[in-house]
């Protein structure tokens, strides 16, 4: 009987020991799910802060796309604007032109305008000789006249 005393008594040991090991592993198991806690918790703050990132990307995306449409209508005024000044360029070459032409038909009427007057001051001194002549001659004629 002592030796299954002892023998009980050996096995109780024995659950005794396993029952330390076993509040050890409850031990250890509730630090290891205190540090999965606190990695969840850690993983939640990291997926909140990927979440606000995700937000300003957002944010950021629409601010190029309202960067982008503003280039886009910069890009429409420009070339509105480049075929706008190739219009007034062809516009102001024309005119230059026909400006170029209206002083050379100036300057070609001021000089027909010259040669008239050239002319017109030698028929006017011819008229003025010819009428001095006359008056000559009816000075002559009348003296003339008066001899007879």
């Amino acid at each position: 009987m002592e030796d299954t005393l002892e023998k009980i008594l050996a096995k109780v040991e024995k659950i005794d020991s396993i029952e330390g090991r076993l509040d050890q592993m409850d031990s250890k198991f509730d630090e290891v799910a205190q540090r999965v806690d606190q990695m969840d918790s850690r993983f939640d703050k990291v997926d909140q802060r990927l979440e606000r990132m995700d937000s300003r990307f957002d944010k950021v995306d629409q601010r190029f796309e309202l960067i982008d449409n503003s280039f886009k209508q910069v890009n429409k005024d420009i070339s509105h604007i480049k075929s706008q000044q190739k219009e007034n360029t062809a516009i102001l070459r024309a005119l230059e032109h026909a400006g170029e032409i209206h002083k050379a038909e100036l300057d070609n009427l001021n000089t027909n305008v010259a040669k008239l007057s050239g002319k017109t001051e030698r028929v006017q001194s011819r008229a003025e000789a010819a009428l001095n002549n006359s008056a000559i001659n009816r000075l002559d004629i009348v003296e003339l006249q008066r001899k007879n």
